[in-house]
Order: structure tokens, then sequence, then C-alpha cells
């Protein structure tokens, strides 16, 4: 994620994973994405200028050297600016997902821990309520006490800044259908 002024606010794991394979992306200093070919980079810091402009955005192709397929880098409107960014109310954020064609596809616990930043004992908990599973049942099915579970939720507010379940879970519905892995409700 880029704040309103180009700057990154928040680079998760997978990106700096494929940063290092140094096959075509790469980060700078601050962690703002690049591409190593001249022309897709060109390409890619337009794109993200256009977004913090209040452009909607688009896909970049970044060729790797290694003759694989090409990441598809695309960069957005940060869906709940406001919320993530704390920048103000009138600025626009970016949002660039990176996808790698020759990736395995995650479940919904993982791809819950990738965007959250959980750990993945929090992330399964998280995803079983998402599907409508109750603490209880959860805690009995998974042989934990409810403590262990509180625990889990308490990790979860901490890394979304989230203070309820309610809204943890909203904050997920959301995620997952700006991914189009659920539909809107």
């Amino acid at each position: 994620m880029l704040d309103h002024e180009g700057s990154a606010i928040h680079v998760n794991r997978a990106a700096r994973e494929i940063a290092a394979r140094n096959d075509g992306l790469w980060l700078d200093r601050s962690g703002v994405p690049h591409a190593a070919q001249r022309d897709a980079d060109r390409a890619l810091v337009k794109l993200c200028a256009d977004v913090r402009l209040g452009d909607a955005g688009g896909i970049v192709r970044i060729p790797r050297r290694d003759e694989a397929r090409p990441y598809a880098v695309m960069a957005a409107p940060l869906p709940a600016r406001t919320a993530l960014a704390g920048a103000q109310a009138d600025a626009t954020p970016v949002l660039i997902l990176i996808h790698d064609p020759g990736a395995q596809v995650l479940g919904m616990p993982e791809t819950i821990a990738a965007i959250f930043a959980l750990p993945i004992a929090t992330a399964r908990l998280v995803a079983a309520l998402a599907d409508g599973a109750d603490v209880k049942s959860y805690a009995e099915q998974q042989g934990i006490t409810t403590d262990a579970v509180k625990f889990h939720l308490k990790t979860a507010f901490a890394k979304t800044g989230l203070r309820s379940q309610t809204r943890l879970l909203q904050a997920v519905a959301r995620a997952l259908a700006d991914l189009g892995l659920r539909k809107r409700e």
C-alpha cells in the first residue's frame, strides 16, 4: 500500500519474497515496487501517480528475467482508505496487488493471514468465524480452550487495529469480496 504521496504504508511478506527473487520486480528502500525493465517501470510509476490523482487504476505487465510468465501488477484506490491509511479523508492511497501466475493458490485462512498480516492460527479462527462458526464450537472443534480462542481474537484486533469481532468480520468480508472470493452482502 502506498500513501497519497507515493510512499509505502505497508509491504506484505509476499511482496518482499517476490522482490527478493530479483526476477523482474524490486522494492526501493521505502518499499515502493519497481519493475526492472525500464518501460514497465515507467508504466507502473505513472499508473500509481494516476491513482493518487483520482484515477480508477489498472494493470501493468512486468516482464521477468527467466522467461517465466510476466507478473501482473494492479494499482487501484485503497478501498478502506481512511481506516487503513490513517491519512486525510480526501487523500487517495494506492493498493498494489502483484499476481504471480506461477504461485500456488491460497485457501481462505492463508489469504486472510496474508491480507491482514495475521499468524496462521489466528487467520484460521477468523476464517471459521467468517464462515459462521461461533467461539465455543470452534474451540471444541479444534480441541482448544475458549481462552485460546480469545487470545487469537485479541491478536487479530491488535494486528488490524479493530476493536470488535463484528468490525473484524466486516473487514474480512470486504477484503474477500474485493478479491472476488466472497459475494458482497
